[in-house]
């Protein structure tokens, strides 16, 4: 049987926060908890379609399931920045949020 999990999501965000102001932004990051214990990832780069980063995700995974560190999983986070836009009818979004002017960080 596996334990509980330990890591709540006020526990997630208090970890987001510190990380964005200690360094002026956030790296896209997992945070894996299991049955041995908690790891976090960095990941340097992100995708730039769903596709690849749907592959890695599960190299990430696959990774970490190998190595044994994290036992039986119990709870995963991913942890990024995001941008959006607002469109109207008298302005459609023409650009990616991440390029927009007007965009707003979420």
């Amino acid at each position: 049987m596996t334990e509980r999990p330990q890591l709540t999501l006020a526990d997630v965000v208090s970890i987001a926060q510190e990380t964005t102001l200690a360094n002026g932004g956030h790296v896209p990051a997992l945070i894996v908890e299991g049955s041995r214990q908690t790891v976090a990832v960095a990941l340097d780069t992100v995708g730039p379609t769903f596709t690849d980063r749907q592959e890695q995700m599960l190299f990430a995974g696959l990774a970490l399931a190998r190595s044994g560190e994290v036992g039986v999983l119990q709870q995963v986070f991913f942890i990024s920045e995001g941008w959006m836009s607002i469109a109207s009818e008298d302005k459609p979004i023409e650009t990616l949020p991440s390029q927009d002017p007007q965009r707003k960080e979420t």
